[in-house]
C-alpha cells in the first residue's frame, strides 16, 4: 500500500461523518486512557468504546477511575446497549466487545467467543466489528501495548475506508501494538500520547463539517508523524520524529548558557564553566491536556495492581 507524501495535506477520504470511535490499549493503557480521555470535551457527538486488556473485576475499576477523571459519561459496557453521543464504554474483562447495527441503531454486544491473540477482550474482535457495522464511519486509535492485537481488525478498519491513529514509540511504554500498525503501514498519522485527544476531536468535528478553529491545541508542537512518500513508517523514522513530540521541554544547550548566566548565583555555588547546572523542566500535567470544543454550526497492562488501585506506568524522560 503506498504511503502518503509528507507533504501532502491529510485529507478526509469518508464520505460521511464519523459514527464512532474505538480504541484499543493494553500494557500502559490505563494511565494513556486518562490523559487522553480527560482532554476529551464533554459534547463529544460521538460514542468511544474501548478494549484495555485486563482481567475481569478490573475493567470495572477502571471505568470508575476514569469517570472520575475525566467529563465523559464512562462505564463497563454491558451485553446489549445502544451507543450515544459522548458515552465511554469499556470491554468488560474476559468478555469479547463488538458492535452491530440493529435496525437503524447502534448497539454493543458481549460475548466469550473463543480468546484472539491470546486476549479476551481482543482488540481485532472489536475492530472487525466496528469496520463491518460502520464502514469508513468509525476513527481507530491504538495506544501502548504489548503484542500484535488490532493488526488484523486494523486492516479492516482500512479496507473500509477509515482511517487509523497511533501512539508514537517515545511516549509508549510499550511500542508492540501500535508499532505493528505503523510498520504495516496503516497508520495515518503517529502522534505522541498529548496530541491523540486533540486530533480525535479534531476529526470528529471535521466529519460533521463544524469548525475546528475552537480547538485548543496543548502543548502547541509539530509532534505528528505521518508516512513518508518512498518509505513506509518504521520504527526508527518513528522514534526520529517523535522525538519532538516529548511532553517535556527539551532545552537547547546555547539557550541553557545563556539562562545561566541571565540568572543570579545561588549562594555557595560556582559560575565556572565546568560546573554544571539542571534546568528546570515542565512537570506533565493533565490539566494543560484540556481542550475546548467550539461549534459554529447548529446541532495494569495492569495484571500487577488491585482492585481499585491506582496503575502508576513509567512516564517519558528526557
Amino acid at each position: 500500500m503506498p504511503a502518503r507524501s509528507s507533504s501532502t495535506p491529510m485529507q478526509l477520504r469518508r464520505p460521511m461523518p464519523i459514527e464512532a470511535v474505538v480504541i484499543g490499549a493494553s500494557t500502559g493503557g490505563p494511565n494513556a486512557l486518562v490523559h487522553v480521555l480527560s482532554a476529551i470535551p464533554a459534547d463529544l457527538p460521538v460514542p468511544i468504546i474501548i478494549v484495555q486488556h485486563m482481567p475481569p473485576d478490573f475493567t470495572r475499576h477502571m471505568a470508575e477511575r476514569l469517570a472520575a477523571r475525566t467529563k465523559l459519561n464512562v462505564r463497563e459496557a454491558v451485553n446489549d446497549v445502544a451507543l450515544g453521543d459522548a458515552q465511554v464504554w469499556i470491554a468488560p474483562g474476559d468478555y469479547h466487545l463488538v458492535i452491530c447495527r440493529q435496525r437503524g441503531e447502534l448497539r454493543l454486544h458481549t460475548n466469550q467467543d473463543q480468546p484472539e491473540n491470546s486476549c479476551r477482550p481482543s482488540v481485532d474482535v472489536l475492530f472487525r466489528s466496528a469496520a463491518a457495522a460502520l464502514g469508513p464511519a468509525v476513527l481507530a486509535v491504538v495506544l501502548t501495548g504489548m503484542g500484535q492485537d488490532g493488526l488484523l481488525g486494523a486492516q479492516c478498519i482500512r479496507n473500509g475506508g477509515a482511517e487509523i491513529l497511533v501512539q508514537n514509540q517515545e511516549t509508549s511504554v510499550v511500542w508492540g501494538m501500535p508499532g505493528t500498525i505503523a510498520r504495516a503501514g496503516l497508520a495515518d498519522e503517529i502522534l505522541p500520547l498529548d496530541s491523540i485527544a486533540f486530533e480525535l476531536t479534531r476529526r470528529v468535528q471535521r466529519s460533521y463539517g463544524l469548525s475546528t478553529s475552537g480547538i485548543f491545541r496543548a502543548p502547541p508542537s509539530e509532534t505528528s508523524e505521518r508516512p513518508a512518500s518512498s518509505t513506509r513508517a518504521s520504527s526508527g523514522s518513528t522514534a526520529d520524529a517523535s522525538a519532538s513530540g516529548r511532553r517535556f521541554r527539551a532545552v537547547d544547550p546555547g539557550r541553557a548558557d545563556d539562562e545561566k548566566k541571565e540568572q543570579p548565583a545561588r549562594p555557595g555555588t560556582s559560575r565556572s564553566s565546568g560546573s554544571s547546572a539542571r534546568l528546570p523542566v515542565a512537570k506533565d500535567d493533565l490539566s494543560s491536556a484540556r481542550f475546548r470544543f467550539k461549534r459554529h454550526s447548529p446541532g495494569v497492562d495492569s495484571h500487577d495492581a488491585t482492585p481499585g488501585s491506582e496503575p502508576a506506568g513509567p512516564e517519558p524522560t528526557e
